[in-house]
């Protein structure tokens, strides 16, 4: 058996990972749902989502949105 395989898994195994995997699953309206309620979060808190990702994307500077 190859390491990480789950060719020999038990089915009830198999079938306990794919519960757990619908579990986190999330479609694409929700998504999209989630993203716009923390941009809205983000533009309360007076940092837009733009400079956010520089904030977090340039190392030089460390500085409040």
């Amino acid at each position: 058996m190859a390491v990480g395989s789950l060719a020999d898994a038990p089915k009830d195994l198999l079938n306990e990972i794919k519960h757990l995997e619908e579990l986190f699953t999330i479609d694409t309206a929700k998504l999209k749902e989630i993203s716009s309620h923390f941009e809205t979060e983000l533009e309360k808190g007076g940092c837009s989502p733009i400079r956010l990702s520089q904030r977090l994307t340039d190392t030089r500077h460390r500085t409040e949105c």
